[in-house]
């Protein structure tokens, strides 16, 4: 019985010593930072409404991408994609051709160099 009682608390000591934790750690960036904007973006009106309709129409189907997400060459095949794929849902002009110049002047503003 000794022996038995011996073992079982040896096999649990090896199995508790051979043990992993695994730690696991996410970075999410609020929407919140998304909002955030100069003065010097902000003084411009174009990116302004681009920010707005950014945050609005982008924001209500994903979350949102930061600008400094992409360059300026994946920003300009993206954006004119999720405005086809935004008005195709809603089966009606949702963003038009001066609102997706706007969104592209916000993203372009603070791309990713």
């Amino acid at each position: 019985m000794k022996k038995t009682l011996a073992i079982c608390l040896l096999s649990m000591s090896i199995l508790a010593a051979c043990k992993t934790t695994k730690q696991v750690t996410t970075a999410k960036k609020p929407v919140e930072e998304a909002k955030v904007v100069t003065e010097e973006r902000v003084a411009n009106p174009a990116i302004a409404k681009g920010k707005t309709i950014f945050t609005e129409q982008c924001g209500a189907c994903h979350r949102l991408k930061m600008p400094e997400s992409f360059t300026a060459e994946k920003w300009t095949a993206i954006v004119p994609i999720m405005v086809q794929k935004t008005n195709k849902k809603a089966a009606k002009e949702v963003i038009n051709a001066e609102d997706e110049k706007a969104i592209l002047a916000y993203v372009l503003s603070a791309c990713k160099k």
